[in-house]
């Protein structure tokens, strides 16, 4: 007889899709039967970790997220283009009944739905179909949240960043942090930078689709070299407003290596989810810009557990804020001290083997 599947659904950027790959392929290196399913932009990312794959369509992902995520559309990868696609394609596909039926479809043969907790509908088809759900959340108290809630709800965060108050349930639970594991090698041009024995920087801004982004990492770059470090800027593949040269790499793909997070004298990022844990599991301390109010919330976090000295604004941005603040940040030797002990409490926590532990019984595995 053939066994149900776990379904992990995936929607948004690298830094959403990434916790619920590191879950799915946790759940397949355990034995379980397990899908990922995301749009066609990430296949072969999930492919290539040993899960199999399931299209979410651009008319199940419009559905779900009100249009709020990416498009399956290569332009998603770039500055801003993918997000104005997405509008112009998904503006009305997400109130037809085509995506409630197409949504069905992707739900036969599954035994338990693991998916954002900040997708109603998913948790509305679940029911209908009398599917099991657990909810995962990266935050701290969902706005959505019921009191009545049904289903389990994870916290897929670190217990020493997140607030313990946002537990309110016996069937939530703050888990640890799911990291993707890491198995290629660093290519050539960031192993040759970072083998230099000189200070670095790491400067990123997500997903791209604020028109702030460019100027934060342009202006991070001229403070970090006005102070003599050497920068790694990560940029979408069409942007061209910065070059490489002696001093700076301009690197158009993902930064998965942690070693190169390690490395680094001070990471400069909107403050998300994902970037927020991945500084504090390398030792490194943060200087946070937020872009978006959903990036407030772990740079004020990281404020308050003294992981940085600065949450900036955007709009009070100037290149004396900004040299003056990475200059604390990379010659504080406190900040880097506290983040290495937070390092170090973060390899214990187990993320991982936290959500098999919940997911596993629902398959009959435990």
């Amino acid at each position: 007889m053939k066994r149900r599947s776990v379904l992990f659904l995936a929607t948004g950027s690298p830094g959403n899709i990434r916790p619920m790959l590191a879950a799915a392929h946790a759940c397949a290196q355990a034995g379980l039967r397990v899908h990922c399913a995301t749009n066609r932009l990430w296949e072969q990312w999930v492919i290539s970790h040993g899960v199999q794959w399931r299209l979410l369509s651009p008319l199940v992902e419009a559905h779900i997220t009100h249009g709020a995520t990416y498009p399956d559309l290569a332009e998603a990868q770039s500055n801003q283009s993918g997000a104005q696609a997405l509008l112009m394609r998904v503006r009305d596909l997400w109130r037809s009944d085509d995506a409630k039926h197409e949504l069905h479809s992707l739900l036969h043969d599954v035994a338990l739905i693991v998916a954002c907790s900040a997708l109603p509908r998913i948790q509305t088809a679940a029911g209908a179909l009398n599917i099991p759900y657990i909810g995962i959340s990266r935050y701290g108290r969902q706005a959505n949240r019921s009191e009545n809630r049904q289903g389990a709800l994870l916290y897929a965060s670190s217990k020493v960043l997140l607030d313990p108050d946002v537990v309110q349930s016996p069937l939530e639970r703050i888990t640890g942090e799911w990291f993707l594991p890491t198995e290629q090698a660093i290519p050539a041009p960031l192993r040759r930078f970072i083998q230099v024995n000189q200070p670095y920087i790491i400067v990123t801004h997500g997903a791209f689709l604020s028109s702030s982004a460019q100027s934060v990492v342009q202006q991070s770059v001229a403070a970090a070299r006005s102070l003599g470090l050497r920068v790694i800027a990560l940029q979408p593949s069409d942007a061209t407003t910065l070059q490489s040269d002696a001093e700076t790499l301009v690197w158009h793909h993902g930064l998965s290596h942690q070693q190169i997070f390690a490395g680094a004298a001070c990471v400069i990022h909107p403050g998300g989810a994902g970037t927020t844990h991945r500084v504090a599991r390398a030792g490194v301390p943060s200087l946070p810009i937020p872009l978006h109010q959903s990036d407030a919330y772990w740079a004020t976090r990281a404020l308050q557990v003294q992981l940085t000295g600065y949450v900036l604004r955007v709009d009070a941005l100037t290149q004396r804020t900004l040299s003056d603040a990475i200059a604390h940040m990379t010659t504080d030797v406190t900040y880097r001290f506290r983040s290495r002990n937070f390092a170090m409490q973060m390899a214990n926590e187990q993320g991982l083997q936290q959500m098999l532990s919940i997911v596993e019984p629902y398959v009959g595995a435990a």
